[in-house]
């Protein structure tokens, strides 16, 4: 017996997908274009908390032992390494 695979992407998924990537990469642009990436509060937190694992007076990763899960801390963490990004 045979089964045909079901697909879990048909057509409107996919098109619902592409127009909230697309409205996503709008928004990041538009707030970029302003100077507002950091607007939120815990944004400027969050970066701080990360760049001690490098700029403090004991770097180290066990700088990201605060309230927050670190998984965010440790993905900012290439980006923090260099000035440029």
């Amino acid at each position: 017996m045979s089964h045909t695979p079901i697909c879990r992407w048909d057509r409107d998924s996919a098109w619902i997908a592409v127009l909230a990537a697309c409205a996503s990469l709008f928004s990041f642009l538009v707030y970029f274009h302003r100077g507002d990436i950091l607007l939120f509060g815990d944004a400027v937190a969050h970066i701080n908390i990360a760049r001690k694992v490098f700029d403090s007076r004991t770097p180290g990763l066990l700088q990201l032992g605060t309230v927050w899960l670190p998984l965010p801390h440790l993905l900012m963490l290439p980006f923090l390494a260099n000035d440029w990004a």
